[in-house]
């Protein structure tokens, strides 16, 4: 397949089988187009970075603006740190929260757990950063209880109050409780609208692009996480003709949080809760 251009875009966004995408790994509906608006941007988080050194070095080396996420602790965290700093990319940390299932799905080395105080929160967040070097924000890794929670949360989004740092829910949760608290601490703050690798085939990486794309040029912006794979790595030059075409921006997932797209700052009218993003699924048990 070669690259995506506005043809094969269009093709992708006609192909429906009762209101979902064949390959698609979330329900898509599509949409008019409006006019280009230079504006326009999109985000792409790459998670669960510091494990395999080869693999995050083909994401460093990537002309495409990806934001890196890293895992704390991990073999290669801090060489993955220097090196996409080193390579232009932004580097944030991947904070592993506990998920609703915990100890049977484990969220690995240096997770946040509700059995922790205040001190213990606030301590390892603070070690987590200070041990990858030029982190700009925070997202999390797992977190569906954890996120969910309003006091651990405030205990958590303070220290990045106080280092002027933002956070990304990678809401794997419908009820997260993250946007009220950051709003409330003043954190800079957005949440993934796409997971893009729930199938991960490069064909249906490719249409959750083109969801992503799509949904950036609806409303202004969006933020999809995918993960470090072949199939992530050979989708993601497939599509940048056609994000240039519909005059989206590919940037670096800080740009979204400083842009105040619909999806980063909510209205006040919904009791602090996110709304449910234009992808319905959510990691069950993450």
């Amino acid at each position: 397949m070669g690259v995506v251009s506005h043809g094969l875009y269009r093709a992708y966004r006609a192909e429906s089988v009762g209101g979902r995408n064949g390959l698609a790994a979330a329900p898509y509906q599509p949409q008019e187009q409006g006019p280009i608006n230079q504006g326009k941007m999109a985000a792409i988080v790459i998670d669960d970075l510091g494990l395999d050194l080869k693999m995050a070095r083909k994401f460093w080396e990537l002309e495409i603006p990806v934001t890196l996420a890293i895992l704390p602790y991990q073999r290669h965290s801090r060489r993955v740190a220097r090196e996409a700093l080193r390579h232009g990319k932004e580097v944030i940390l991947h904070l592993p929260l506990q998920p609703r299932n915990y100890p049977d799905v484990n969220p690995g080395t240096g997770a946040l757990l509700l059995s922790m105080d205040r001190e213990q929160i606030q301590a390892e967040v603070a070690q987590q950063l200070d041990s990858l070097p030029g982190c700009v924000g925070v997202s999390n890794h797992m977190g569906s209880l954890f996120t969910e929670q309003e006091v651990p949360m405030r205990w958590l989004l303070s220290v990045l109050a106080e280092r002027h740092l933002f956070f990304v829910d990678s809401l794997t949760t419908p009820n997260s409780a993250c946007w009220c608290v950051a709003r409330e601490l003043s954190v800079p703050f957005a949440q993934r609208t796409h997971f893009l690798d729930v199938e991960k085939t490069e064909d249906a990486i490719v249409r959750q692009l083109c969801c992503l794309l799509d949904k950036a040029v609806q409303e202004g912006g969006a933020i999809g996480i995918a993960h470090p794979s072949e199939e992530t790595l050979s989708a993601l030059p497939k599509v940048s003709a056609a994000f240039a075409e519909k005059g989206v921006r590919l940037v670096p997932v800080s740009e979204m949080v400083a842009s105040h797209h619909p999806f980063v700052v909510r209205d006040h009218g919904s009791g602090g809760r996110s709304r449910k993003p234009s992808t319905e699924w959510f990691e069950s048990g993450f």
